[in-house]
């Protein structure tokens, strides 16, 4: 496992997950809403209602129906509290994604750097000890049993073992870090607590100087806004702290971290999760100084960019744009630079009489280019350059599920 395929698989799980889940709770609640509406109809046909108001319903259930009544009312209990309950599980299995990746991280660095194990005060029997024949089992064994210990600190705690170990800092952002151990709190009293506030919750968050207008007793649940912050917060703090770990112990990764993380954020921005990438990306601007590769902090910059475009900063992208050096930049950054400075009459030039390097699939597929895409001028262009349509591609038929199982292998070996 690499520092480039755990954070890239692991964003896109996080990813994958939110967007089930999300669709779990639509037809969740969909579905409890049709079978409410067959309950309130099955009442008012088949039993004697006696008073209805805005808010309640008094009714008499006949001995012939009271039976299919029952059914009726127990399925209807069933979905909503699986309703209430389940979007506290979504982030139950967020925080135990998050720990999955923590404890990746913990043995990436401990394989770096085995010497950090010197000091373990974790031991093994002489009949353990039998059961190995290479030292390099002994040394996995070690590691394994380094990692359970971290995972059962608390999550903060987590993070000042990197910061100890490793001699960096990781909780200068206090506000990210405040938000994401909320939710690690949050959690806790879900799976411990059935989500009622106690006095451990308000402790902690007190204790970490957390707001929180929770008072014990109180029960927290998830709705959709703070499940998405929630998704959000542990993608911002999982990938500054897999990428700092990265570039901390590799430097010759330098380059490659910044391409990844670029990658990362495209992903972000093609999901129209605007925000998030902007955070990325401003994250890797004011960390990666300098940059290994010139071009690489052009692509961030125009990634940046355009994320402030599409929630409407366009005097902060014009402020972004004119900081850089664009004077020996290839024609693919110039057309991209024109584009979000909405000069479209160049940026269509520079597509007539330069190599850009674009194909016709990247034209109308990156985000970037979704207001030059509206152009009648870039249609008529597209046209006559590209006068068929993309050619469908053929793809074999694969088992999802070995696939699956493949992936899972890859992630924990």
């Amino acid at each position: 496992m690499t520092f480039e395929k755990l954070v890239k698989n692991w964003v896109n799980e996080i990813q994958s997950l939110k967007e089930t889940m999300l669709i779990n709770q639509i037809v969740n609640t969909k579905q409890l809403q049709e079978v409410e509406k067959s309950y309130n109809e099955f009442i008012k046909t088949r039993c004697k209602v006696e008073e209805e108001t805005a808010n309640s319903l008094k009714f008499a259930i006949p001995d012939s129906v009271y039976s299919e009544f029952y059914e009726k009312r127990n399925e209807l209990n069933k979905l909503i509290v699986a309703t209430n309950v389940l979007p506290r599980m979504y982030i139950v299995t967020l925080i135990c994604q998050y720990d999955a990746l923590i404890g990746n991280l913990v043995k990436l660095v401990l394989l770096k750097q085995t010497e950090l194990l010197n000091n373990s005060e974790k031991t093994m029997s002489f009949q353990q000890l039998m059961n190995y024949e290479k030292m390099e089992d002994v040394k996995e064994f070690i590691i394994e049993k380094e990692i359970e210990s971290i995972l059962r600190e608390s999550h903060d705690e987590q993070l000042k073992w990197f910061e100890k170990k490793l001699n960096i800092k990781l909780h200068e952002d206090k506000e990210l870090i405040k938000k994401f151990l909320e939710i690690t709190e949050r959690r806790n009293l879900f799976t411990h607590n059935n989500a009622k506030v106690n006095e451990s919750y308000i402790t902690n968050c007190r204790k970490m100087n957390i707001e929180t207008t929770a008072k014990i007793g109180d029960i927290l649940e998830v709705d959709p806004k703070y499940y998405e912050n929630s998704v959000n917060c542990v993608i911002e703090i999982g990938t500054k702290l897999a990428i700092i770990l990265w570039r901390h112990l590799y430097k010759d990764d330098y380059e490659k971290s910044e391409i990844v993380l670029n990658q990362i954020a495209y992903g972000l921005i093609y999901d129209y999760n605007y925000e998030l990438a902007e955070k990325l990306l401003d994250f890797a601007l004011n960390s990666f100084k300098p940059f290994k590769a010139s071009s690489n902090k052009l692509m961030i910059t125009l990634n940046k960019a355009q994320c402030m475009l599409w929630e409407g900063k366009e005097t902060e992208v014009k402020n972004l744009l004119d900081e850089q050096d664009w004077s020996l930049c290839t024609p693919q950054f110039l057309l991209c630079k024109n584009v979000l400075e909405r000069n479209f009459d160049i940026a269509l030039e520079i597509l007539q009489t330069k190599d850009t390097e674009l194909s016709q699939s990247d034209l109308l597929s990156w985000p970037i280019f979704k207001e030059l895409r509206e152009k009648e001028n870039f249609k008529n262009y597209m046209n006559e350059k590209y006068p068929n349509s993309i050619e469908e591609h053929m793809e074999e038929n694969s088992n999802k599920l070995e696939l699956a199982e493949q992936q899972l292998a890859e992630n924990i070996s």
